[in-house]
């Protein structure tokens, strides 16, 4: 998992009244808490996540991990591991494309998968996106650190951009790649 946990340090201050010290002294009300990071977010609740032009819900267990986020990519979500465990991730890349056929959408990321190495294992079943039409596939490849990785793929337009949302599974991990995908996809609503 990236980034760390962060120890929040809360002190009172206490204010002093210079009165005839029948007025009641109290501590401020403390200052908000800021939001918590990906590693420490609950991972057990499903959480509310936006990019952009969609809005989704993280599958049971993962967390938002959009600040560590890569352009084109507008949403990163870390899966449960732990200390040297397989890590699982859902990333999705949002760019600016002329809408085609649904039966070529897949093309372009198939191309690009196969040329850095991967290979093909399988086709997803064909659905739907929030109403919008998506094809899918399976690649195993070679991911950080040369480990072993499977990558599910899907890939649907809307308004003037292409979306490639992937899962991305270690070898060895536990949670089910395609499942944790589609659970994203099931959640899925374009906001323009």
């Amino acid at each position: 998992m990236r980034g760390g946990l962060c120890a929040l340090a809360a002190t009172a201050v206490l204010g002093v009244g210079c009165g005839d010290g029948d007025e009641e002294v109290s501590a401020p009300p403390p200052a908000p808490a800021p939001p918590p990071t990906a590693s420490e977010q609950s991972p057990s609740a499903p959480q509310r996540v936006e990019g952009e032009g969609f809005i989704t819900r993280t599958p049971k267990g993962f967390a938002d991990a959009s600040t560590s986020a890569q352009p084109p990519q507008v949403l990163l979500l870390e899966g449960p591991a732990s200390a040297g465990e397989p890590m699982l991730e859902i990333a999705v890349v949002r760019v600016q494309a002329p809408r085609i056929k649904t039966k070529l959408l897949g093309r372009p990321t198939a191309a690009a998968s196969e040329e850095a190495g991967a290979k093909k294992v399988k086709n997803l079943p064909s659905r739907k996106v929030d109403g919008e039409p998506a094809v899918g596939f399976v690649y195993q490849g070679t991911g950080r650190s040369s480990s072993r990785v499977t990558q599910s793929t899907y890939t649907t337009q809307h308004g003037g951009f292409r979306y490639v949302i992937t899962s991305t599974l270690g070898e060895g991990a536990r949670p089910n790649g395609e499942e944790a995908l589609n659970a994203v996809l099931d959640r899925w609503k374009w906001v323009r």
